[in-house]
């Protein structure tokens, strides 16, 4: 008896199970049945554990890109990657939406992208490796959240 165990990414692993027997008995396929879902699982964190080296290099890299923004354009992108509008945001800081306009320029060219959407990901990509950390409130001190940018 086969087991494909789907990994995700279009391609599946298979276990091989055998008896001595010549047919599998039905306590055997409740075994199978009950342990497919943890032999998936398995699999998909030895997957994580390969590719998050690349993710923590990734991170990395993000954050020095982060660290080049001045405070106010830190929180201009807190509250873009959080879904606000320009003129949201210029409400929320007291500035015109141009202003706004401006820094999300500026924010671009200091991250290297050429959309808010990638500016986010960078942004939410850090947030997400701090606050699975434990370091959170290091990043919100330094003024890089919203929180921490207004406090």
């Amino acid at each position: 008896m086969k087991v494909f165990l789907p990994t995700g990414r279009g391609t599946s692993a298979s276990l091989v199970f055998d008896t001595t027997r010549s047919r599998f008995t039905e306590t055997d396929r409740l075994t199978l049945q009950r342990i497919v879902p943890h032999l998936g699982q398995l699999r998909r964190n030895a997957l994580a554990r390969r590719t998050y080296p690349a993710l923590i290099d990734s991170t990395e890299a993000a954050r020095m890109r982060l660290l080049r923004l001045t405070p106010r354009e830190r929180v201009v992108l807190a509250r873009a990657a959080a879904g606000e509008t320009n003129t949201v945001i210029a409400q929320a800081l007291f500035v015109s939406p141009g202003t706004v306009r401006k820094h999300l320029e500026h924010i671009y060219d200091k991250l290297e992208v050429r959309t808010r959407t990638e500016a986010a990901a960078i942004y939410t990509q850090e947030r997400v490796v701090i606050q699975s950390a434990g370091l959170d409130s290091l990043f919100t001190q330094a003024g890089c959240g919203v929180r921490g940018a207004l406090a």
